[in-house]
């Protein structure tokens, strides 16, 4: 029980952080008639702005709050980690001669008939 409320918590608050630009666009269309209300736009009916002003600095300071976390993005868009930014490609020192731990065995020849232990099995 304690897991599935860990597991719904954690997706509720992934889905928040994910879609918080279209809970707000949402927000604006659930509660038109107050975003209409709070417009600063009201002088100049021409721009036929229904509280869509209020909506965009809505979306600008979540957009700049995001931005004040910089430790939740990558500092270069498109900046990729790799091994490669990790570990050094210089190469290794290798003694000239390695001594043989192991002796060479030669096992024969290859097994020509690999259809005899290789097959599906037999449906009986």
């Amino acid at each position: 029980m304690l897991r599935r409320l860990t597991i719904l918590v954690l997706l509720v608050a992934f889905a928040a952080q994910t879609f918080q630009q279209a809970a707000i666009v949402l927000d604006y269309y659930v509660r038109t008639a107050a975003y209409e209300k709070a417009c600063v736009n009201k002088a100049r009916p021409q721009l036929r702005c229904k509280g869509k002003c209020q909506m965009a600095k809505k979306m600008a300071e979540e957009e700049q709050k995001s931005q004040q976390a910089p430790q939740m993005k990558l500092e270069k868009p498109g900046e990729t980690l790799s091994s490669e930014s990790f570990f050094t490609l210089a190469p290794l020192p290798v003694p000239a001669s390695l001594p043989l731990h192991y002796p060479v065995l030669n096992a024969g020849a290859p097994v020509a008939q690999t259809h005899a232990i290789f097959h599906p099995p037999a449906l009986v």
